[in-house]
C-alpha cells in the first residue's frame, strides 16, 4: 500500500499504523523511530492526523535527567561522586553545591515548595563548588548516564542542586553530609549498649563526643563519650537510633543503633 499510494497525503495514516507497529518492537531503536517518524512528517505533514507523530517525536526527545548520590553521607577525606542518570535532550547543565546552617539532624524527606524555602533560608554561604557540563554533541533522542566528582569538603551539611535551566525539569536538590564521625554499638547484658564513638579515617576513639540516643518511646538521651570514646546506655523503651556530634563536627546524622556497622561500611 505504501508503495502504491506514498504520493498521496491519506498515505501519512500508513506511517501512523507502521510506526503503531515499530514502537511494539524490541529490535527498533529510538533512533530507528525518530527517523521514521521525521521521513514521514516530511513527506505527509498535511495529513490531519500526523500529530500522532509529533508527538511520539515529543515524547522520544522529552528533555530529562535525574541525580543520585550514592553516598550522601562521606568523609571529609573522601570525595563524593554525584551520577546523573537517563540524561536526554539537556545542552548543559549547573552543578552546585552550598553548605547549610545546619546540623545532621535536618532531613527532608520531599522537595516541596515549604522545604525548598526552608532549605534556601539555610544558606549560609556562596557555594563551596560550582561546574558547568555541556551536552551539545548529543542528538536529541539519546540517553546517557554521566557522572561528576566533587572535590574533599570541610565537616558540615551541603545541598547539591543540578540546574537545566529548562521549565520541564526544574531543579533537581540533594542533601549530603560530610562527617568524621563514626558510631558504633553493642547490647550489653541488663538492657544496656554500649556506644563507641570513632574517627572515620584513623579509627581512633573521639574522646568527648556527644550522642544523642532516640528511644521506641520518643525519649531522646544525651551521652558524652569517655577518654576511650564510649558510653553505656541504660534502657526501658529500646534505643532507635542515634547520632553523634562535637564542636567542630555537628553533621552526622541520625543512624539506626541496630544497623550502625553495615550502614556505616556501605556509606564510608
Amino acid at each position: 500500500l505504501m508503495a502504491e499510494y506514498s504520493d498521496l497525503e491519506e498515505a501519512g495514516e500508513i506511517a501512523i499504523r507502521m510506526y503503531n507497529y515499530m514502537s511494539t518492537c524490541s529490535d527498533v531503536s529510538v533512533k530507528d523511530r525518530v527517523s521514521y517518524i521525521d521521513e514521514s512528517l516530511l513527506k505527509w505533514r498535511k495529513w490531519e492526523r500526523m500529530s500522532v507523530l509529533r508527538t511520539a517525536r515529543e515524547m522520544l526527545t522529552q528533555p530529562q535527567v535525574n541525580i543520585y548520590i550514592p553516598q550522601r553521607i562521606i568523609a571529609p577525606q573522601r570525595r563524593s561522586v554525584i551520577r546523573l542518570v537517563s540524561l536526554r535532550n539537556v545542552g548543559a547543565l549547573n552543578v552546585k553545591v552550598t553548605p547549610l546552617d545546619a546540623a545532621g539532624t535536618i532531613e527532608i524527606d520531599n522537595w516541596s515548595k515549604e522545604n525548598i524555602t526552608k532549605v534556601e533560608q539555610l544558606k549560609k554561604s556562596k557555594a563551596v563548588y560550582e561546574e558547568t557540563k555541556r551536552y551539545d554533541s548529543l542528538t536529541d533522542y539519546e540517553i546517557i548516564d554521566d557522572s561528576l566528582m566533587l572535590p574533599c569538603l570541610q565537616p558540615g551539611v551541603y545541598l547539591v542542586e543540578v540546574n537545566t535551566g529548562m521549565k520541564g525539569i526544574g531543579v533537581k536538590r540533594e542533601l549530603l553530609y560530610v562527617t568524621g564521625l563514626y558510631v558504633l554499638n553493642i547490647e550489653q547484658p541488663g538492657k544496656t549498649v554500649r556506644y563507641a564513638v570513632v574517627d572515620v579515617i584513623s579509627g581512633q576513639p573521639v574522646s568527648g563526643a556527644q550522642l544523642s540516643v532516640t528511644l521506641s518511646s520518643g525519649e531522646e538521651k544525651m551521652l558524652t563519650c569517655d577518654e576511650k570514646g564510649e558510653a553505656l546506655l541504660t534502657y526501658r523503651s529500646n534505643p532507635n537510633d542515634a547520632r553523634a556530634f562535637t564542636a567542630d563536627d555537628k553533621a552526622c546524622p541520625r543512624t539506626s543503633v541496630w544497623n550502625s556497622y553495615t550502614n556505616y561500611a556501605q556509606r564510608f
